[in-house]
């Protein structure tokens, strides 16, 4: 995968946004038809620290120097919006969509885009965790990290742990590389686990099921967990770059 790529499902399509793409720059990736067909038009705001995210079929591609708007349904691209009065740099591809807004993360801070206005705010309640490859599954955010599941409720503006996915803890004991993916109405976590004598590496997941009880408390059922890529050492670790849910 193109570490300059940036990629978003809209339904049972998977959208590149890469300047790499010489006369492109955009590919349409159908999953029903296993088709792809090019997007004339090339964003000259992509580059490594831009990140991208879909709010009412409209791709929002965003930088340090702003933010560009693929329409789905037309497929163009509008101009930039003027350049955000916060500063932005290392967003290293992290961001969710929650409530209509972008919530972003750089090397230091948590920010928020909304899109109705063009406007930027540092949002000090998100920037007390440093939440890293994340999700949202019904207007709330999810990370995993260090042996923990974590959510963030913009409605209540609180952060919890998620309780009842003990279970997991063992399972994912020495493991590396966590993402999270919204799967339905559910959560996926993706894990890596390594076998330094054997050389050998696993991508490992694990399917929760969440409930909201009294007093916001967020707790999960972990209704499945297994490896679903192994590698027996004859090349590379197996990393996981992106986790995208499509509807096919």
């Amino acid at each position: 995968m193109d570490p300059c790529g940036k990629f978003v499902a809209v339904g049972s399509k998977i959208y590149e946004v890469n300047e790499s793409l010489n006369d492109y720059g955009t590919l349409c990736i159908d999953c029903r038809s296993h088709t792809v067909h090019p997007i004339v038009g090339i964003p000259k705001l992509v580059e490594y620290d831009s990140v991208a995210e879909i709010i009412d079929g409209k791709i929002y591609l965003i930088n340090s120097e702003g933010a560009m708007v693929l329409d789905t349904e037309t497929q163009k691209w509008d101009p930039a919006t003027k350049k955000p009065d916060v500063e932005l740099r290392h967003m290293w591809n992290d961001s969710v969509v929650m409530e209509d807004n972008i919530y972003m993360r750089d090397d230091d801070n948590s920010f928020v885009y909304e899109p109705k206005e063009s406007k930027w705010e540092l949002d000090e309640m998100v920037n007390s965790e440093e939440w890293w490859d994340a999700c949202v599954v019904d207007n709330v955010l999810y990370y995993y990290r260090n042996n923990e599941l974590k959510a963030y409720d913009p409605r209540q503006r609180c952060w919890r742990v998620v309780k009842g996915v003990e279970e997991l803890l063992s399972k994912t004991a020495g493991s590396w590389g966590s993402r999270t993916v919204s799967y339905g109405e559910k959560l996926a976590v993706f894990f890596h686990k390594t076998n330094g004598r054997k050389r050998t590496s696993e991508i490992w997941c694990a399917e929760i099921a969440l409930e909201t009880r009294q007093e916001g408390e967020v707790w999960g059922k972990v209704q499945w967990c297994d490896h679903v890529v192994f590698n027996d050492g004859g090349g590379r670790l197996c990393v996981v770059g992106k986790c995208l849910a499509v509807c096919v």
